[in-house]
């Protein structure tokens, strides 16, 4: 019988709660980052908010709304150099959004020889199911964290620049935006 390394995660005191508070931390930090990249995509397509979600609502992830705004701003005229800027910040951002994806879709529990683990799992018909721990310590989230703070006030002087350069207002003055 295989042996079974799960203990039950409490989330309410100890280390386990200040890693999943840092997990809190975390998603949430990147939902803000991602929704700031949605509402310069609005500002882009010139749609007030309520059509703006309805709009990013339907792109499924972060790369995709990268694509989006790039496209929008070719299509608005931005030169050259600024799109290849916005490329190689969206590039950047990757390992932050696989990090994010593995955080969220990935299991948790607590080992306590090693603390939390974020098991990899991965089943085909070729190989059957492989789980491989994945030892991630709560400084690490709270690095990410800080990481995405970065992130965010990076691209906000990267899109004021380039809707300054494409004559576009990014904060509309019915103060329904982020």
């Amino acid at each position: 019988m295989a042996e079974n390394k799960i203990t039950p995660f409490n989330f309410r005191k100890g280390p386990e709660k200040a890693h999943y508070e840092a997990i809190g931390k975390f998603v949430k930090n990147w939902a803000a980052f991602e929704l700031f990249i949605q509402s310069a995509i609005w500002r882009f397509a010139n749609v007030d908010d309520e059509v703006g979600y309805c709009l990013t609502a339907q792109i499924p992830n972060y790369e995709k709304a990268f694509d989006a705004l790039i496209s929008l701003a070719r299509l608005k005229g931005a030169n050259q150099q600024t799109i290849l800027r916005m490329i190689k910040f969206a590039d950047d951002s990757k390992k932050l959004a696989r990090n994010r994806n593995e955080i969220v879709h990935s299991g948790l529990y607590f080992d306590p020889s090693t603390g939390p683990q974020h098991p990899k799992v991965t089943a085909t018909k070729a190989k059957g199911a492989e789980f491989k721990d994945n030892d991630l310590p709560t400084e690490t989230l709270n690095k990410w964290v800080d990481e995405i703070h970065e992130r965010i006030d990076r691209f906000e002087t990267l899109i004021d620049e380039v809707a300054k350069e494409l004559s576009i207002e990014l904060r509309p003055s019915n103060g329904n935006s982020p």
